[in-house]
């Protein structure tokens, strides 16, 4: 006679023991209250960036070239120690590909799911630039970062474009999110001309890199306190990048070569996530 498990008896997998959803409950409330530490953790080193770094580095280097790049240098090995963190607490996993080997002077385009995607890449790339919202400046626990660094400040449209052009012509690395803000749970993708207006006017190569997040972490409208049921996995895969010449060959009007690009780009990160099983 064949033994019939509880909660297989239609075929189905068998359903957690007490014990098993005991224990996935506690492990949640520890990475709950883990990420409360965490983020207690990052506003106390950006209290020791504004307290020491900023005087410091203004005092020490008044060439402002010297002075961006060590700004650049301390953001970067903070940044680095907050993600670090996070997964030594066994708050995420992280699994990335091909960042540390990024040509300096590349325009980098991704996908925007978390509050934290641009860490993973300014803990990574050296001298990564990314666009910050006007919005942030009047955030004290990154605003003397974004000042000092001397980033990208996406006061309009027009003028961003113009300040990325110049920086990637003079080799800066950029980091761009098309989507101009946090993926919509359940919404498609809906890319922004903009990273393409600056491929176009710089003549330079597009690099996508697809962020896929297998539980939803710090998502838009998400509750940052709550961790989710299991712990989520960053998967970051860096693609060829997407050269622009063919766009600009047509003779196609800025306008009209900006817009194919963007609808090129939103099928193929829309390819790429559903292909790549993102959440």
């Amino acid at each position: 006679m064949a033994v019939v498990l509880r909660g297989e008896e239609h075929g189905g997998a068998a359903a957690p023991s007490r014990v098993q959803a005991m224990a996935g409950r506690i492990g949640r409330v520890l990475r709950s209250l883990g990420h409360v530490v965490l983020f207690i953790g990052f506003g106390l080193l950006a209290l020791f960036y504004w307290c020491w770094v900023v005087p410091s580095t203004r005092l020490r280097f008044h060439d402002p070239a010297r002075r961006t790049h060590a700004a650049r240098a301390w953001a970067r090995r903070l940044v680095r120690l907050t993600t670090d963190a996070a997964q030594a607490l066994r708050l995420i996993d992280v699994e990335v590909s091909g960042l540390d080997e990024l040509a300096p002077g590349s325009l980098i385009v991704a996908n925007h799911p978390t509050l934290i995607d641009a860490f993973f890449f300014l803990g990574r790339v050296p001298g990564a630039v990314p666009i910050a919202k006007r919005a942030l400046l009047g955030n004290p626990c990154v605003a003397p970062a974004i000042r000092l660094a001397n980033y990208v400040i996406n006061d309009s449209g027009r003028q961003m474009v113009e300040d990325c052009v110049t920086r990637l012509r003079a080799g800066e690395t950029l980091l761009l999110f098309p989507e101009g803000t946090r993926t919509t749970p359940g919404q498609p993708l809906l890319l922004r001309r903009g990273a393409a207006q600056v491929a176009l006017r710089a003549q330079r190569p597009l690099v996508p890199v697809t962020i896929r997040l297998s539980d939803a972490l710090l998502g838009k409208g998400g509750k940052w306190y709550l961790a989710p049921v299991e712990r989520p996995r960053f998967t970051l895969v860096v693609h060829p990048a997407i050269d622009v010449g063919r766009y600009l060959a047509t003779g196609a009007r800025p306008t009209a070569a900006a817009r194919e690009l963007t609808d090129d780009l939103q099928q193929f990160f829309t390819r790429e996530l559903a292909r790549r099983g993102a959440a």
